[in-house]
């Protein structure tokens, strides 16, 4: 008897998406008092740190692959062994991507769909330091 085994997915297929808050490096308070507009009382003291699972690397070409989440782009996100990273900064631009699709968008041709959309995290995470929240997508 024959098996057919199924195709691995395509590396921009997402298997999971977390979302971990940790303290601020100095880098990171930086930008939270300029976001306070220098205000310490009112700057937040957590950084959202958003992973990305991957199954497999991107591919390594001269043309690169920009990641956007609904209309916004994500500037600079960069490669851990499983996936990718970036960080949010403030509440309200992690908020606004709750329910977003994800997709890749090469230099050079068509969009790359990664088949999920970001997680609506309300009432499920919060500022605090610490708090993790990961969602696993099944194909």
């Amino acid at each position: 008897m024959m098996t057919i085994s199924a195709a691995p997915p395509a590396w921009h297929q997402i298997t999971a998406i977390t979302v971990d808050n940790r303290a601020p490096d100095d880098a990171d308070m930086r930008q939270l008092l300029h976001d306070a507009g220098g205000n310490h009382a009112k700057a937040h003291r957590v950084v959202h740190h958003v992973f990305i699972h991957l199954p497999a690397e991107p591919p390594v070409q001269s043309s690169g692959h920009a990641l956007w989440i609904g209309d916004r782009r994500i500037d600079q996100y960069h490669e851990f062994q499983g996936g990718i990273t970036f960080r949010i900064h403030a509440a309200a631009n992690l908020e606004a991507l709750y329910g977003q699709p994800v997709r890749f968008v090469p230099d050079v041709g068509p969009a790359l769909p990664t088949g999920a959309a970001f997680p609506d995290l309300t009432g499920r995470l919060s500022r605090t330091v610490g708090e993790r929240w990961h969602h696993v997508y099944r194909p």
